[in-house]
């Protein structure tokens, strides 16, 4: 159960594992490899690099590399994401939740930050958010998160699944992200995801990661 789960304490000799995505989209910027560089981390700490695959599958393989080498927590940390601060994983880290999100703004101008539907049915955009502290929400992005890796020995793997006008879906739907499909998967096992509103970064991508009005719901949902 998450609530026994929940008192554990992650050994912290273990290494922190930096999972990084990167694609020819968002590639690696000299001001990115710097922040990275520059970035308060444990000592011990391993990177891990995923690039050439689909979103999903880098993100399912930094996993397993955390796995592999029995590291307490991964930090996602995508290549079109610029934390204000450096210490971003230490104030992430001191919430000591399984799940939390540092805070970037879509190009809709409002935070990549989800509450789930009132129907009860997928995801929908959050258009302002809590000046400061730990607040709950319905899904968080990937691109600034750390997780605490006993969080997927909870969830089924694969972790991370992209349906997103998937052709294996049959014209089901568009389908979620694979941030959303994580977080809906760690909820539907008891999980609550939260973010940190005051660890703010800078979102680099090109592509919107929401459209307003729009409501996000997984295939096997969408009627």
């Amino acid at each position: 159960m998450v609530g026994a789960w929940e008192r554990g304490t992650a050994d912290p000799s273990s290494p922190l594992v930096i999972g990084i995505c990167y694609s020819p989209i968002t590639p690696l910027t000299s001001e990115w490899v710097i922040s990275l560089m520059n970035l308060d981390k444990p000592s011990g700490t391993r990177v891990g690099f995923r690039r050439g695959v689909p979103i999903d599958v880098a993100r399912n393989a930094l996993v397993r590399y955390a796995q592999d080498h029995k590291a307490s927590h991964i930090f996602f940390f995508d290549a079109d994401v610029l934390p204000v601060d450096q210490d971003i994983i230490y104030r992430l880290m001191a919430w000591k939740v399984p799940i939390i999100s540092g805070v970037y703004w879509s190009k809709r101008g409002y935070p990549a930050v989800w509450d789930r539907h009132p129907s009860g049915r997928g995801f929908t955009p959050v258009k302002s958010i809590p000046d400061t502290g730990l607040t709950e929400v319905g899904a968080i992005p990937m691109g600034a998160a750390l997780i605490d890796m006993r969080t997927f020995s909870c969830i089924p793997d694969p972790w991370f699944q992209w349906t997103i006008f998937d052709p294996r879906l049959e014209g089901q739907g568009k389908g979620l992200s694979e941030d959303l499909d994580f977080c809906q998967k760690a909820s539907q096992n008891g999980f609550k995801l939260y973010i940190d509103p005051e660890v703010r970064c800078h979102h680099q991508s090109i592509v919107p990661m929401t459209v307003e009005g729009e409501v996000y719901m997984p295939p096997e949902e969408q009627g």
